[in-house]
Parts: C-alpha cells; structure tokens; sequence
C-alpha cells in the first residue's frame, strides 16, 4: 500500500509586546484513505534554519583573532582579508559574519563561532558551538594574542540592542 503524503510551508508571524517575529516551518503530512475519506495519520513540522541578524563588525579587532587553532590533529585558521574576517581548513574558506562582538556565524550554517579569553585575558581557544555543544579549538599561534576589551565599539545587531549601546 502506498501512502501519499504532502509537503507544505508554514508561515508563522506573532507580535511579542510589540516586536513582530516569523518563523518559516517545512510541514510534510502522510495521508491515509479509510472508508472513502482521508484522513491524516502523520504530521511533521521542522522549523526552516534562518540566520542570524548581521552586527556591525569591527575590523581594528580582527587581529585579535587571527592565528593558527588546533583540534587533536586538525587545524584551521582565522585572518582577516580587509574588513572581512574569514575561516579556512583544509583549503576551504568561508567568511565570517558578526553577531556581536566575538559571536560570529557562517552564512547557511547553523552554529556560531566563539573566541574564548582564558583567566589571564588573552584569547586561548575559538569555540565551534553546535546545537549547544562546544567543540574547542585551541589557539596555537596570532598575530596578537591580545585581551579582548568589551566597549570597543562593536555594537549588537540594530533589534537587539535598539539603544545602541557599545557592549
């Protein structure tokens, strides 16, 4: 027996004292025919991944968190190529967009990318976080292991932070 199913999209808005939200979802139904009439015997709903809102970057960081980070025999690199800030392993390299100040994320993957300062305030690893797991790579080279400073002008996305204060 075969079962016919149905794949739709779903549109979600809602407004949340004030602020409009959306959510997009993938929604596949397998329909059965019982007694001359159809009726649903499975429904899934899976929400469709959207990236995150753009912050402002901050290029005069970006040498911050340049260098070499290693995880057990794999590395890959962060540099900068002008204003932009990218991330390269095994010859694949992909930008790096800000979400705020040391949150960053890959546009179309889900999971964002942390660089992580050690007690004495220097970075010391740059977290690969997904479905909030933490893979850590260790930082084993930079340009300038620097401490990160907070309040240096990178800014949250415009929504998030609607009064514009320095984080």
């Amino acid at each position: 027996m075969t079962l016919p199913s149905s794949a739709n999209y779903l549109d979600e808005t809602e407004t949340i004292f004030g602020q409009h939200l959306t959510a997009r979802y993938h929604v596949i139904d397998t329909w059965l025919r019982r007694h001359d009439s159809r009726q649903i015997i499975s429904s899934q709903a899976m929400r469709c991944y959207e990236d995150p809102a753009i912050g402002r970057p901050d290029p005069s960081r970006f040498a911050e968190f340049s260098g070499t980070y290693k995880l057990d025999e794999q590395t890959r690199r962060v540099f900068a190529d002008g204003d932009k800030l990218f991330v390269e392993r095994n010859g694949k390299r992909e930008q790096l967009f800000p979400e705020s100040c040391d949150i960053f994320f890959r546009k179309g993957v889900e999971g964002r990318l942390l660089f992580r300062t050690a007690a004495d305030g220097k970075l010391d690893a740059l977290i690969d976080r997904r479905n909030n797991e933490d893979v850590v790579w260790r930082r084993i080279s930079g340009d300038a292991i620097l401490a990160l400073s907070f309040g240096s002008g990178c800014r949250l996305p415009d929504h998030a932070n609607s009064g514009g204060h320095d984080v």
